[in-house]
């Protein structure tokens, strides 16, 4: 996004140009002007160099953004296929993925599983003291 300075002291500049500077007033006044145009001008240029330099930061930041989406879809995907089918390849093992309420719920109703991993612990200690657990079996990783 450009800025655009106002074009009043331009014009007014313009206007004593063009009618004429009748006293050395009216002369300092156009100098004054004109100066105060170069002043404005230069802050103009600074502040658009600066929004050019924030769109090329946010160019930058958006294309990291847009890279790791696009590596996070990929990787999403690949995981979507390992676990479809069997665990790692190995025959007759299936793999149930959730969260770790969601699992420990699910043994402590009564779902068949030979092997659980859970995030967490809290979980974990959960499922034992229901007694769904070989005692002794609960290992931390």
């Amino acid at each position: 996004m450009r800025l655009t300075m106002p074009l009043l002291l331009s014009l007014t500049a313009a206007t004593l140009i063009s009618v004429g500077c009748d006293s050395e007033a009216e002369q300092n006044q156009l100098t004054l002007l004109e100066q105060e145009n170069i002043e404005l001008r230069t802050k103009l240029d600074e502040r658009n160099k600066a929004l050019d330099a924030a769109n090329g930061e946010l160019r930058t930041t958006n294309d990291k953004v847009r890279t790791q989406a696009e590596d996070f879809a990929e990787q999403a995907a690949a995981w979507e296929t390992t676990k479809a089918g069997s665990f790692d390849g190995i025959a007759g093992v299936t793999a149930t993925y959730g969260g770790s309420g969601t699992l420990a719920r699910q043994v402590m109703a009564g779902a068949p599983a030979d092997l659980v991993f859970l995030a967490h612990p809290d979980w974990m200690q959960a499922m034992d003291k229901a007694g769904v657990l070989t005692p002794g079996t609960v290992t931390d990783l």
